[in-house]
Formats: structure tokens, C-alpha cells, sequence
């Protein structure tokens, strides 16, 4: 038999890409045009530049100028007889600004399409008139907020046929998968950019100054936290307290311990200042490390045992064991 004509039913089908899973939206594909598609979605998937390596320590990061590579070619494979696209606030609005520009779509939101408002032209038809609409969200996880704009769409009207998109269906726990129609990613131990800062503010975190906190050039304000971070743990010296704790207080940053490198600026390698933040990050307890320094960044994880996130390459760096695991589980079941 001509393999070629042997037909493959890949509805809701993940296929591996790099570390990241992507998900075939079509169904029936002949060998030939699963090759097609395959390099098709291999290039779109080239937009996730920070997936995990299999030998390496960081996991993948999708962020803001991910989304916007993302959206725009799952916009290309998502039907076109939509009559609106609604965005669940905050992160689903985003990807849903990006869907309705690029599909030419009026863009609302559940309480707004309730309340007759959409945002597109003036020649816009009302939402009395739509008929077929699709809900998009980042990532699901619980699905609450999700359900409860389902609820409020139907009930405004009963007869609206609703679609549900999620960038990122690797999140979605058992019981809340029924919801979504669509998804375009399967990255299960991705972090995304724009909800990061509410995952640091639930965990002991330590953070770096220079290249995080201040740049180091200008002496300027870099990424403040808008919460209480456990430690500033930087490699200037003792000798520099005063003016650190002066440049912390004036830029409004919380902490409980400002920790300083205590040896001569002769002994600041690469391995003793890595060995020197692992240990007091351990100390104090954190969970997570901001580092600037994408080498030390990888060097403090491997001895620190906890995630290390860079926002200069916008990585996290993690132990294998922290994801490898869970990865094996995954493969057994």
C-alpha cells in the first residue's frame, strides 16, 4: 500500500515541537499533507525561541512578542465565520486584540457584548445581531472566570453559538478541557511573561540588583517588584551598604535582608559569586532568584536547587529534576 494515500485522523492530536506540544486543528490529513502542515506549524512554532532543552536547565517562557508571532499565524487557522472575538481580561484580551485586528473582527468583552458594545467601526452591527462568537483565553486552568462570562453570554442570548479559544491548552486541568474548541499550543510547563509578576508575589523570592533592579549604567530603576521581595542578594561590597540601601528606599523597594558580598572584588568569579547567591538564597528561604547574568543565572539554579529567572533573556533556569520528573509521570500515564 502507497503510504502516502493512508489517511490519519489527527483531530485534537498533540505533536511534539521542540519541548512544546502543538495541536493539529484539522482532520484526515494524507501523509503528504501532514508533512505540509508539519513545516508549516514547525515554522510558526519558531516563535517559541525559549522552549526547554532536553539537556539544558531552562523551561520555556512564552512572552509578550511571543504572543503577538503566535496570534497572528493562529489566526491564519482559525474559522473565518465568526461575527465577533471576546477576550477574557486581562491576558485573553491581548491575544484577543491580536486575533480580531488580524481577522478584521469586532473585539469586546462579555460585559461589554452584553451591554451592546464592541469595539470596531461605527458601521459595526449591534451583538443583538451576532450569532457565532468566539471567547479566547490565554491559558486555562480552573476555567472560573471563563465559565462565568460563558454564563453571562448565554444568558443574554440563549441562541448565541459560543467558541472557545485557548493559546495555551498544556494548563488546562481534568474536568474544564471540555471548554475549550481550540487551542494552538501544549506547553505544559510554560511560564508566560505577563502573568509572572503574580507568580513571584505568592512565593519567597530573591532577587539580584544590577540588571534587575537597577541598571547599573545609568543607576536607573529597572524591574521593581510591586510587592515584598525576601532579599536583595547583589555581589557589591559591604562597603557600598549605605549608598544601596539609599537607592532601595528612594526607588520603593520592599525587602527584608540586603545581602552583600562580603570578600575583595578580586574574588567575584563567575563560580564564587554563582556559590556565594545560591547559599544565602537557600538561607533565607527563597523559592525563586532573579539573576541578570544569564551564565550565573544557570550556575546559581544548578546550585540553588529552585527556578532562577533572567529577564535579560527572559529564560528561567530550573533543575532537571523539576521538570524531568514530572515529564517522565507524564509519559507513564
Amino acid at each position: 500500500m502507497n503510504s502516502e494515500f493512508i489517511n490519519y485522523n489527527l483531530k485534537n492530536t498533540y505533536f511534539p515541537i521542540g519541548s512544546c506540544m502543538l495541536r493539529y486543528p484539522s482532520i484526515n490529513l494524507n501523509v503528504r499533507e501532514f508533512i505540509k502542515s508539519h513545516k508549516v506549524l514547525l515554522a510558526s512554532a519558531k516563535a517559541l525561541k525559549h522552549a526547554v532543552h532536553p539537556h539544558g536547565h531552562n523551561w520555556n517562557v512564552i512572552t509578550f512578542d511571543d504572543v503577538f508571532s503566535l496570534a497572528v499565524d493562529w489566526a491564519n487557522m482559525l474559522p473565518k465565520d465568526f461575527d465577533c472575538i471576546i477576550g477574557v481580561p486581562r491576558s485573553g484580551l491581548l491575544i484577543a486584540n491580536v486575533l480580531a485586528s488580524k481577522m478584521n473582527l469586532p473585539l469586546s468583552t462579555a460585559d461589554d457584548f452584553v451591554r451592546g458594545t464592541v469595539w470596531f467601526s461605527k458601521d459595526c452591527d449591534k451583538p443583538s445581531k451576532y450569532r457565532r462568537v468566539l471567547v479566547v483565553e490565554d491559558a486555562i486552568a480552573t476555567g472560573r472566570q471563563l465559565k462565568i462570562d460563558i454564563a453571562k453570554l448565554k444568558a443574554y442570548d440563549a441562541n448565541l453559538e459560543i467558541k472557545v479559544a485557548c493559546l495555551n491548552g498544556g494548563q488546562v486541568k481534568k474536568g474544564t478541557s471540555g471548554l475549550v474548541d481550540y487551542c494552538y499550543i501544549n506547553a505544559r510547563d510554560a511560564l508566560a511573561e505577563w502573568t509572572m509578576h503574580g507568580i513571584f508575589k505568592n512565593t519567597t523570592l530573591a532577587v539580584d540588583l544590577d540588571g534587575v533592579l537597577c541598571d547599573e549604567a545609568s543607576n536607573n530603576p529597572l524591574y521593581i517588584p510591586a510587592f515584598s521581595v525576601e532579599a536583595v542578594i547583589t555581589a557589591r561590597l559591604e562597603g557600598e551598604r549605605a549608598n544601596v540601601e539609599t537607592w532601595l528606599k528612594k526607588h520603593g523597594v520592599n525587602y527584608r535582608h540586603l545581602i552583600m558580598f562580603k570578600g575583595k572584588i578580586t574574588e567575584r568569579t563567575l563560580r564564587n559569586v554563582a556559590k556565594y547567591k545560591a547559599e544565602n538564597a537557600k538561607e533565607v528561604g527563597a523559592e525563586w532568584f532573579w539573576e541578570s547574568e544569564p551564565d550565573l543565572a544557570r550556575e546559581i539554579s544548578g546550585l540553588f536547587k529552585k527556578p532562577v529567572y533572567c529577564p535579560t533573556n527572559r529564560l528561567v533556569y530550573a533543575p532537571k529534576s523539576m521538570w524531568v520528573k514530572p515529564f517522565i509521570s507524564r509519559k507513564k500515564n
